[in-house]
């Protein structure tokens, strides 16, 4: 009876192990369907900032060499204008360090008052660029920009001495 209970109970863990390891795979797989937020008349809402920030966090912590975790706080959707060639009105998803010393920003598509992650396919995989904006700039911010150029979106970091780019993919 023993033995049954205990093949009973390896049964069930070895089962609810295979359902979130299925769950997380599906989250990476979806990426390019993720909302990344809303709209509503003058208002942007940012969805699940838990789920971008751990994503960013990843990649700025490998990206800039930090020995400890990097907390993202204030998610916001801005709407701005691109730079270079035939301006246009675009959208960043955007966030920062505690401290303001690091700027993460994405460029996203609105459709149907959703805000959706610009996913561009590299290797067979579908990523969302991202661009790591660090330094601390007085004047100019040292924030995410968009400039186009033949015809493509391109992230950069605004001019400023004091302003390290540096870019970054997530899967």
């Amino acid at each position: 009876m023993k033995s049954y209970l205990y093949g009973l109970l390896f049964l069930m863990v070895l089962a609810s192990c295979t359902s979130k390891n299925e769950s997380k795979a599906q989250k990476a797989v979806d990426f390019d369907l993720l909302v990344a937020g809303t709209i509503s008349g003058n208002d942007t809402i940012v969805a699940d900032t838990r789920f971008i920030a751990e994503k960013w966090g990843a990649v700025v912590k490998t990206q800039s060499n930090a020995k400890n975790n990097v907390q993202l706080k204030k998610f916001r959707i801005v709407k701005t204008r691109t730079i270079g060639e035939d301006p246009q009105d675009c959208y960043l998803l955007m966030a920062s360090t505690p401290d303001g010393s690091i700027k993460v920003g994405t460029t996203l598509y609105l459709k149907e008052n959703k805000f959706y992650f610009d996913v561009k396919e590299i290797s067979g995989r579908k990523t969302s660029r991202i661009i790591i904006c660090h330094g601390n700039c007085e004047d100019k911010g040292c924030l995410p920009q968009v400039v186009i150029s033949d015809n493509e979106k391109h992230l950069v970091c605004s001019s400023c001495i004091d302003c390290e780019k540096i870019t970054g993919q997530v899967y």
